[in-house]
């Protein structure tokens, strides 16, 4: 009976300690700290999803786990209460395609050096330098303190880290921006499988060539079939003579069989295309990081139903400020100028889902910038809400533990002054990751808006209006039939004021210096001559600048007059993709080819793309477009059986003395 009790105590005791924080397996220099960590917030707009909104809401989070969130959620008696006063609170957001924590390769200087045709890596790996699937990040990352507070201070608190180089590129590893050892922080190590059609540093020869790279990638997930088949095989014959060791195809059928998230990096929209057919060839499920030129093909790109990852990288305007730099400006690029911030929006309009991605901005305080133009250009809140939550934690197979503030979900999130992507200015006050407090810029302990009447000692009544935001403030002074701008900066409870006195440009500034309590601020005034004098300024009730608020609103373009897409999408483009259509040439000499030769007074029937009927006085099919082919000739079209027209990245592939396996369809 007594050992039964012992053992309840202890058990009880090791929940206790799990409960207060993460199990660890590094041992802390010092004394342990197992002290619950519950905190709660309340009076916030709480945006728990996606359009899920909580006006005056609460938010309870305990040892970094969102433990409820909503209108009336119960505080905990052992909580730290944060009162935000009107703030806003939103899941953190996820990045995943972040080139985060690992330096970009480079090229050796193969100059003057004979071609490379075989691999130099050392070991049991692919026979293709370009082949690495077995890479990992989190082998290679350097998660740096200061790295992860640039990107906690534009809002994210969790980025998917890529690798950077390769074909199969190897996996990403999945992180949480804290302040912590890469142990603590660690989400995924093995977050995604990432390829692409770029061999990137490799000297290797092969391939040489767009088709090339497809035919690469099509024999190796064939290779890592068969080295699967014949292990499976080996393990059943122990006679059998035994096979090389490929760690290479190991990896990859070990991303395969654990299902991981396949990123593919394409290039352009074609890409998106010739990889969703390697797709379907193989049973794949690929996430298209795309190049935010999508727009271009709206319909194909969503028929293939599936996720993309979509950067905020848009063309710089065209430098068009003389007429010799405007010739060297095309159309195409004018279009792409003009329609490529449309781009998130247009994904979201067509329903097409997508995350947002920081990938080819130089760095995340770009971030923004980049995302108000899309919210200009008809990106709704909403929409890019979900492309930086939601979306990117299905992609990564990762929507339990993160993207929304939903019970049992990871507690990151982030504290703003208001609606951010609504308003044109906003401050993210505090990221908070894992439960884990970062100051991006302290928070007001109280708000200065509002009308107050100044009476100072010289006898002069004035009225001071204060709107703005807590940490933008604006302010007017009024005296007498005159409003007067006025500078006005406000350091936790400091209040430094300047204006001048008439209207005058050149008049003299008036500084005063106080300090707010309650219902008021006191302190000294110092005008242009010198002279020093009390001054305070009772609040008398609420006021706000009548232009504040549409200042600082950002305006949505209307999709719905988005000058349209060409095919292709430059100079004499059609502004409709070309239909076949059933047409009939009537009364034309007609060269067949054939044992019947040369036909005169002959006609023609063209439908669904193929000759239906030569000869003469056919019928006119129904609805059938009529050419007269009076006095014309027609013949089959002619042949090209040596063309190099229309083919992508490389005519040819001569990195190998046998290259039967490329083809010119794929590209």
């Amino acid at each position: 009976m007594m050992l039964r009790y012992f053992l309840t105590i202890c058990w009880m005791t090791i929940a206790a300690a799990l409960s207060a924080q993460l199990p660890a397996t590094t041992p802390p220099q010092g004394i342990h700290h197992n002290t619950p960590n519950v905190q709660a917030f309340t009076n916030c707009t709480l945006v728990l999803s996606p359009g899920e909104i909580i006006n005056n809401g609460v938010l309870v989070i305990r040892d970094g786990i969102v433990e409820n969130g909503g209108h009336s959620s119960s505080i905990p008696p052992d909580a730290i209460i944060h009162d935000l006063e009107g703030a806003w609170v939103f899941p953190g957001f996820i990045d995943p395609y972040a080139a985060y924590g690992i330096q970009k390769p480079k090229k050796s200087n193969s100059w003057n050096r004979a071609p490379q045709y075989s691999s130099n890596n050392q070991g049991p790996y692919s026979w293709n330098q370009a082949t690495k699937p077995e890479y990992s990040v989190v082998e290679k990352l350097k998660h740096k303190v200061e790295s992860a507070t640039n990107w906690r201070r534009v809002g994210f608190t969790t980025v998917n880290a890529i690798p950077l180089d390769g074909i199969f590129r190897g996996s990403s590893t999945l992180i949480n921006l804290g302040n912590h050892p890469l142990q603590k922080d660690l989400i995924s190590p093995a977050a995604a499988a990432c390829m692409s059609f770029r061999k990137g540093v490799s000297n290797q020869a092969y391939p040489s060539s767009l088709m090339g790279s497809i035919a690469l990638i099509r024999q190796t997930l064939l290779d890592a079939a068969w080295y699967s088949q014949v292990k499976q095989l080996a393990q059943q014959r122990p006679g059998m003579p035994a096979i090389e060791t490929n760690l290479s195809l190991e990896a990859l059928n070990q991303h395969l069989n654990a299902q991981l998230p396949l990123i593919f990096e394409c290039d352009n929209w074609q890409d998106v295309s010739r990889a969703a057919r390697i797709a379907e060839e193989f049973g794949l499920n690929f996430t298209y990081k795309t190049k935010g030129d999508s727009y271009l093909r709206l319909a194909e790109i969503k028929a293939l139903n599936r996720p993309l990852i979509v950067p905020l990288t848009f063309p710089k305007a065209q430098d068009v400020s003389s007429l010799q730099a405007a010739r060297s400006v095309n159309l195409a690029q004018m279009l792409a100028w003009e329609k490529a911030p449309m781009n998130p929006g247009l994904l979201a309009q067509s329903q097409i889902p997508f995350a947002l991605t920081t990938y080819g901005l130089t760095g995340p305080r770009e971030f923004w910038t980049a995302l108000k133009k899309a919210l200009q250009h008809g990106l709704t809140p909403a929409a890019a809400l979900a492309a930086l939550t939601t979306t990117p934690a299905a992609i990564l197979h990762e929507e339990k533990r993160l993207g929304t503030l939903y019970p049992g979900k990871i507690a990151n999130f982030i504290i703003c002054d208001g609606d951010i992507f609504t308003q044109k200015k906003s401050t993210i006050y505090e990221t908070w990751v894992r439960g884990d407090r970062y100051i991006n810029k302290a928070r007001p302990s109280w708000n200065p808006a509002g009308q107050y009447r100044i009476a100072p000692d010289n006898g002069q009544a004035a009225y001071l209006l204060i709107g703005g935001k807590p940490l933008q403030p604006k302010a007017k002074i009024v005296l007498g039939l005159d409003t007067l701008n006025a500078k006005i900066k406000i350091s936790d409870h400091e209040v430094l004021i300047s204006y001048t006195e008439t209207k005058a440009t050149k008049a003299p500034r008036l500084h005063l210096d106080g300090l707010a309590t309650p219902g008021k601020i006191s302190g000294t005034a110092t005008n242009a001559a010198g002279k020093r004098y009390a001054w305070t300024a009772t609040r008398l009730g609420d006021w706000a600048a009548p232009k504040d608020k549409e200042e600082e609103k950002i305006t949505i373009k209307d999709l719905s007059t988005i000058p349209a897409i060409h095919y292709p999408n430059k100079a004499f483009g059609f502004q409709v993709q070309p239909i076949q259509e059933t047409v009939i040439i009537q009364n034309a000499t007609v060269w067949t080819n054939m044992q019947a030769g040369i036909l005169t007074n002959a006609d023609v029937v063209l439908s669904a793309g193929k000759v239906q009927a030569v000869g003469r006085n056919l019928l006119v099919p129904p609805g059938a477009t009529i050419i007269d082919g009076t006095g014309k000739h027609v013949t089959p079209g002619i042949i090209d059986e040596h063309s190099h027209i229309a083919i992508s990245r490389g005519v040819n592939e001569g990195s190998h003395a046998i290259t039967a396996e490329v083809s010119i369809s794929d590209v």
